[in-house]
């Protein structure tokens, strides 16, 4: 079965605590047939505010959709949950790292992983330069994605990495 990414509006004090990791459930009408392992997309939405105006935060800015995937899920009718209604985690979408250290951790892993390589490439050594090589392309490819993910997440600090590999931001 194919996951669904559910877009929906969300009100600014639970779509800030969704984002700060304070809130991980969601409990709403059941009119989408949430299920397991398909994803939400939250979206800021202030009612308050006038028309035209709903998706902007006091700054006037639009924040960016906070993306999770759907865990373990509650039926309405059953321990509180009102019929009609279902309660569900919300979890880190699969692959993701859990928490900002996590992913610079990895991005320096991968940086000083990055100095070998060149220091291989370097080195004229032809056995040294094909292994070099295929580790090149597993850096490429795990850097895109990990560029995608601070994208995924919007994190807060621009991450930078020195070519010595220590990260700072």
């Amino acid at each position: 079965m194919t996951a669904v990414t559910h877009r929906l509006k969300t009100h600014p004090a639970a779509f800030y605590a969704v984002r700060d990791n304070l809130k991980p459930f969601e409990v709403r009408k059941n009119d989408r047939l949430f299920q397991r392992g398909d994803f939400v997309e939250l979206y800021f939405w202030d009612p308050d505010q006038p028309p035209g105006q709903r998706g902007r935060d006091e700054n006037g800015r639009t924040p960016k959709p906070v993306t999770r995937q759907i865990g373990w899920v509650l039926g309405g009718g059953q321990y509180g949950v009102e019929p009609g209604h279902i309660a569900f985690t919300l979890e880190d979408p699969v692959g993701l790292p859990k928490r900002f250290e996590d992913l610079k951790d990895m991005l320096t892993r991968y940086q000083k992983a990055g100095t070998e390589v060149l220091r291989a490439l370097n080195s004229g050594d032809p056995i040294g330069t094909v292994k070099a090589s295929a580790a090149v392309k597993l850096l490429r490819f795990t850097n895109e994605n990990a560029a995608k993910m601070l994208a995924i997440e919007s994190l807060p600090v621009d991450l930078k990495l020195s070519p010595e590999g220590s990260a700072h931001g």
